[in-house]
């Protein structure tokens, strides 16, 4: 899904990021966004595409999406 939380209100936010959670238990779900804090507490896995390189960063490698970005793209 390609940015999957932009334009939506609080709510919808709140009900989509729950279904995400809900789902992730049964599935793989590929999701690029650059709201950070919609992301941080549902990514099991992230995945940085910079100058044509995907880096891999391991969930016991950072706090939050916005420590990634900085360190990878910045």
């Amino acid at each position: 899904m390609d940015e999957v939380s932009n334009g939506l209100d609080y709510e919808t936010a709140k009900q989509v990021k729950n279904l995400l959670v809900s789902c992730k238990k049964d599935m793989l779900i590929l999701v690029c966004g650059h709201q950070f804090d919609f992301y941080n507490r549902i990514l099991d896995e992230v995945f940085v595409i910079h100058d044509a390189a995907l880096i891999h960063v391991a969930r016991n490698e950072f706090t939050d999406l916005e420590s990634v970005y900085e360190k990878y793209v910045g």
